[in-house]
C-alpha cells in the first residue's frame, strides 16, 4: 500500500495536475500523499527504522537544524519557521521514498515510473516548442526558445533537472535489460529525455549530462580506455549538441552574472556570520541573482556549519553505495540498480555545481540511494576520518571557487 501511495506521490510531483487541471486546481494532493504514506510507514513494518539510522539521514536532520538556526539566531523567527517548514517537507519526502522502497523490484519499478513521467514532460516540451504552449497552458520560458513545465518545474533549469534525474534509468536499462520490447521502450524514453534536455538549453544541465555519460562509460570499460572513451564521447556530444548559450560572454550576460554571484557568495561568508551564514532564503538580499551553485548558496545562507552537513548528506550517500558494491557484484540485477542510482546521484550532484538546486529531486535521489543501501547493506558508520574528508571537501570547494572567480574576473 505504501509503495502505491509513493507512486501516486511521484505522479502528482512530476505531472502536477493540481497546478493546471481544473478539478484538482489548488488541491494539496502531494502533501496528502506525503503524510498518508508516512503514517502507513510508521504503523506497519517497513525499513523506515533502518533508514533513520543511516548516517546520511542524521546529516540531513542536522542540516535541517542549521536551516532553522541560520535565521532564528538573527531574530528572524518568521523566516526561520517558513524555511524550516520547507526543509521539513524535503526531509519527509526523503523518508517516505527511502522507507517505501524495501525491495529490488520496487526500486526497479520506481525507476521506470520516473522515466515514463519525465518522458511525458519532455514530449510536452516538444509540443510547447512547436505550438508555443503545452497541455498545462505554459508558454516558453521568458518568451525564449527554452521549454519548461509547471509548478516546481516552471523554469528551464529545473525542468532539465527532472530529465537528468530520469536519464540514467533509461540509459542503463537499454544495455542491461534482456527483453527486446523493454529495450525498445527504454530507447524511446531515452530519446524523449535527450530531446527534452536539448530543448531546455540549460548549460548547467548539459554539462551535468556530459559528466553522467563520462561516468557511465567509465563504469563499463574498466581500464584507462574507458576513461579515454568517456572523455572523447563527452567532448563529441559537447561539440555537436551544446546549447548556443554556452559562450562565456553570451548576449544574456548570464555567465558574467553567475561569476559575480559566486564572488558575492564568498563575500557573504567572509563579511557576515561565517558559521551559520546570513539565513536560509536570504541570498538574493546580498546578490542580484541566486548563486547558480548549490554549494555556494548553502555556504552563504547556512554558513560553514550548514554547508558541512549538506555535503555530508551526499558524501554518506556515495559512501553507502560504494560500500555495498562488493556484496552485489555477482548479482547482475542488483548491480544494474546500484549503478543507475549511483549515476542519478552523480548527475544531480554535478548539477548542483551549475544550478542552485534547492529542489526535492536532489533529496529524492539521496533517498533512492538510502533505500538501496538499506536493502543490500548492513549499515555503516561515519568515523573521524570521514568527518575530516567532508571538511576537506568544503575547504577545497571554497578555495576552488575563490580561484575560479579571480581567474574569470580577468577574463571577462
Amino acid at each position: 500500500m505504501t509503495f502505491l501511495l509513493l507512486l501516486a506521490y511521484l505522479f502528482f510531483f512530476f505531472i502536477r495536475p493540481q497546478d493546471w487541471w481544473g478539478p484538482l486546481m489548488g488541491a494539496p494532493v502531494d502533501y496528502i500523499m506525503i503524510l498518508s504514506t508516512l503514517i502507513l510507514l510508521m504503523l506497519f513494518k517497513s525499513q523506515l527504522g533502518r533508514v533513520i539510522k543511516l548516517p546520511q539521514t542524521i546529516f540531513f536532520m542536522l542540516f535541517f537544524v542549521c536551516v532553522f538556526l541560520s535565521n532564528a539566531i538573527g531574530g528572524d523567527i518568521g523566516t526561520a519557521v517558513k524555511n524550516g517548514y520547507e526543509y521539513l517537507r524535503f526531509f519527509l519526502i526523503y523518508l517516505i521514498v527511502a522507507g517505501s522502497l524495501d525491495s529490488q523490484q520496487k526500486i526497479k519499478w520506481t525507476g521506470l515510473v520516473i522515466a515514463v513521467l519525465t518522458a511525458f514532460i519532455a514530449y510536452q516540451g516538444i509540443v510547447q516548442i512547436n505550438t508555443g504552449t503545452n497541455i498545462a497552458g505554459m508558454s516558453l520560458y521568458r518568451d525564449e526558445s527554452r521549454v519548461r513545465w509547471v509548478g516546481v518545474f516552471d523554469g528551464s533549469n529545473t525542468t532539465c533537472l527532472a530529465f537528468l534525474f530520469a536519464f540514467p534509468f533509461a540509459l542503463n536499462r537499454i544495455f542491461f535489460n534482456p527483453g527486446i520490447f523493454s529495450k525498445i521502450l527504454y530507447i524511446a524514453l531515452l530519446s524523449l529525455l535527450s530531446v527534452g534536455i536539448y530543448l531546455t538549453e540549460s548549460r548547467g544541465g548539459f554539462m551535468s549530462l556530459l559528466i553522467l555519460i563520462f561516468f557511465f562509460i567509465s563504469f563499463h570499460i574498466k581500464n584507462k580506455k574507458g576513461v579515454i572513451i568517456g572523455a572523447v564521447m563527452a567532448a563529441l556530444i559537447f561539440t555537436v549538441a551544446a546549447p548556443g548559450r554556452f559562450a562565456v560572454d553570451d548576449p544574456e550576460k548570464s555567465s558574467r552574472g553567475r561569476i559575480s554571484a559566486w564572488s558575492e557568495a564568498l563575500d557573504i561568508v567572509r563579511y557576515n556570520d561565517p558559521l551559520l551564514g546570513v539565513g536560509k532564503g536570504r541570498f538574493t538580499e546580498y546578490s542580484r541573482i541566486v548563486a547558480h551553485n548549490s554549494f555556494l548558496q548553502q555556504l552563504g545562507e547556512t554558513g560553514l556549519i550548514g554547508a558541512f552537513f549538506w555535503i555530508g548528506i551526499f558524501y554518506c550517500s556515495f559512501k553507502g553505495l560504494l560500500g555495498i558494491a562488493p556484496k552485489i557484484s555477482a548479482d547482475k540485477a542488483s548491480k544494474v540498480l546500484y549503478e543507475e542510482n549511483l549515476l542519478v546521484l552523480i548527475g544531480l550532484v554535478a548539477a548542483t555545481m551549475f544550478l542552485s538546486a534547492e529542489h526535492e529531486l536532489l533529496y529524492i535521489a539521496a533517498a533512492l540511494c538510502a533505500a538501496v543501501v538499506a536493502i543490500y547493506g548492513d549499515g555503516f558508520k561515519i568515523v573521524r576520518k570521514d568527518l575530516i574528508k567532508i571538511g576537506a571537501i568544503e575547504v577545497f570547494g571554497v578555495l576552488f571557487f575563490y580561484l575560479v572567480v579571480n581567474v574569470f574576473r580577468k577574463v571577462i
